[in-house]
């Protein structure tokens, strides 16, 4: 429920014209208030009411405190998740870590080593298949084989330009975009955590209070 309260601030003194002075030492003459109705643009059970018929609170003045647990948890799950996304961009910028890198530079000697052992074979068998020692079959097999150690060595050289540079830009996107929306959602769920907390917009005197703690 939204949480009204009526406050009279006093916006001006007019005097009265030809007045004369009195003993007293009051000026006679009348103030014109306007009626400030303060309310939570979220609704929610009073816990807690600073003011109360008849006080003259200041400008700024604790009004009331509207229950914001759920708010608050949805504060506190959204700062979590601009943690998470803020993470998650700063590892796609920094590409892999020291242990995977040096995992994929020892499958690249790995594959290096196949390579040069088929580059043999290949240059073995095209000799024998010359010599009319072996059909010439056998040298397609070895062929073959060579260019799969090839393309294994190129693979893994690809990986590892970009485990050495990171992501790839619409990656880099993608994961901006991903905490530029936790941000928007970090600020609305505090927006509305601090809806729960009126303070009286103006300095005035509260002439009625709706509601009561609890309610």
């Amino acid at each position: 429920m939204k949480i009204p309260m009526l406050i009279a601030a006093l916006v001006g003194l007019s005097l009265a014209a030809g007045c004369a002075k009195q003993d007293t030492g009051m000026i006679p003459g009348y103030a014109e208030a306007d009626y400030v109705r303060l309310t939570a643009p979220i609704a929610g059970t009073l816990v807690k009411l600073h003011l109360q018929r008849g006080d003259a609170a200041p400008a700024g003045a604790p009004a009331f405190v509207l229950e914001q647990a759920s708010e608050a948890a949805a504060r506190q799950e959204a700062e979590f998740r601009i943690e998470r996304a803020r993470a998650q961009l700063a590892n796609l910028k920094k590409g892999k870590r020291p242990d995977e890198l040096a995992a994929v530079r020892a499958q690249l000697a790995q594959a290096n080593a196949a390579l040069a052992l088929a580059a043999a074979d290949f240059a073995r068998d095209q000799k024998l298949v010359a010599d009319k020692f072996i059909a010439p079959a056998r040298l397609d097999a070895t062929r073959s084989a060579l260019a799969q150690a090839q393309a294994r060595v190129d693979e893994l050289r690809a990986q590892l330009r970009t485990a050495e540079t990171g992501a790839r830009p619409d990656e880099i996107r993608a994961a901006e975009k991903d905490v530029s929306a936790a941000e928007a959602q970090l600020v609305q769920a505090g927006w509305r955590v601090d809806q729960k907390t009126q303070s009286t917009p103006v300095a005035g005197d509260v002439t009625d209070v709706m509601y009561r703690e609890g309610e």
